[in-house]
């Protein structure tokens, strides 16, 4: 994981998280921003709703994140990643596909 600014602003003026891609072969790319410090806790969930992976759980500063995380270890199929960055939730489905 990095912290990145993009452009000219080097904080976002609003919290968010992008859309990901709904199709992995094998890496997972993830991209928020926190307008102000705060919680974020990032998980990725099979279909039985077990959570496979935690990739992220803590307090992180304001600014632009890109996180990119391996997904080869993942057998092929269909996940949820939920993730929690300040006060939004989102939960988003991908298929990890060979």
């Amino acid at each position: 994981m990095w912290r990145n600014p993009t452009g000219i602003n080097r904080f976002p003026e609003r919290t968010f998280i992008d859309k990901i891609p709904s199709l992995t072969t094998g890496v997972l790319r993830i991209r928020f921003g926190l307008a102000k410090e705060g919680y974020v806790n990032i998980q990725v969930y099979d279909l039985t709703g077990r959570c496979v992976e935690t990739i992220v759980n803590k307090r992180m500063g304001r600014g632009y994140y890109n996180i990119t995380r391996s997904f080869y270890s993942h057998p092929d199929g269909v996940y949820f990643v939920k993730m929690r960055v300040g006060e939004i939730s989102r939960m988003e489905k991908i298929i990890r596909l060979r």
